[in-house]
């Protein structure tokens, strides 16, 4: 991201982390674990509210 690298997101960061300059394996790994996990919990909230409040419409 742009300027100055300001508003990068975590994805381009952890791209960044891995791949540009002394490159960090670990970091980068543990950057892509935890956006997984968060990807997955957050799958699982919306589940759970969709299950809770949104029911079928008839």
């Amino acid at each position: 991201g742009n300027p100055a690298r300001r508003t990068s997101v975590l994805a381009l960061y952890m791209y960044d982390t891995a791949f540009r300059g002394a490159p960090k394996y670990p970091l980068a790994n543990a950057i892509s674990t935890f956006m997984v996990a968060f990807s997955f919990l957050l799958i699982i909230i919306t589940k759970l509210v969709e299950k809770r409040f949104g029911g079928r419409e008839e």
